[in-house]
């Protein structure tokens, strides 16, 4: 049997037992039968060491958040701009998702709105979308207009990321939030009027080739896209 034995006081001034953990090897065998075999008590301690990294990295995002928050507060719209960028990849915390709406309405410079829109939409998924359709549905012309390029300049390319966000835009309509629902209804059109350059085509059985939506000269269809 091993012992247990009072610990010292900690940093939060509790006390507590220890295991006193014995030298034999057979001693070591016998507590690691006694704790569930050396296995559970392996995955013991490495589930409390995962948890606590985990701790770590959510402290650390954090952290990076409102530094990034600070920085969206730069009177230089460059450093908006880069905050915005920078925003753009946590834009599933909460806590970033009101300085990422400043930034795409930005009121001192649309460059700040441009680069922001784009960093959120390249996410492609459902948290940078409707981020875009909050700020679409309160915009001005001058803010809808360069949201609208940076929509363009994301999803012209190729078709499956144009469904994908149309997709998820039909989805954000029934969103219980009345401005995410009216700017994803906007977002849609607009997806809805691009025309793809690349979509995919099937040749053969299982061949799979992405070929530009364009017409060649002859007026037939391009061929496969290189």
């Amino acid at each position: 049997m091993f012992t247990a034995t009072r610990a010292d006081t900690d940093v939060d001034g509790r006390h507590g037992f220890r295991p006193q953990l014995p030298e034999g090897g057979e001693d070591v065998a016998q507590m690691e039968a006694e704790l569930g075999g050396p296995d559970l008590l392996g995955g013991t301690l490495t589930a409390n060491r995962g948890r606590a990294s985990r701790q770590v990295d959510r402290d650390r995002r954090h952290e990076a958040v409102v530094t990034l928050r600070e920085l969206g507060r730069s009177h230089d719209y460059r450093d908006r701009a880069d905050a915005g960028h920078g925003l753009a990849g946590f834009a599933e915390m909460q806590e970033a998702r009101g300085p990422l709406l400043e930034l795409v309405l930005d009121p001192g410079d649309t460059f700040v709105t441009r680069v922001t829109a784009e960093a959120v939409l390249r996410r492609k998924d459902k948290v940078g979308l409707a981020v875009i359709a909050s700020a679409l549905a309160v915009a001005d012309s001058n803010h809808s207009e360069w949201i609208h390029t940076a929509i363009l300049d994301v999803f012209s390319i190729f078709s499956e990321d144009r469904d994908n966000a149309m997709r998820l835009c039909e989805e954000m309509l029934r969103d219980t939030d009345d401005r995410v629902a009216l700017g994803a209804r906007q977002l849609h059109e607009i997806l809805a009027e691009i025309d793809p350059v690349l979509r995919p085509v099937q040749y053969g059985a299982n061949t799979l080739v992405r070929v530009q939506a364009l017409e060649s000269p002859s007026g037939h269809p391009a061929g496969p896209a290189p």
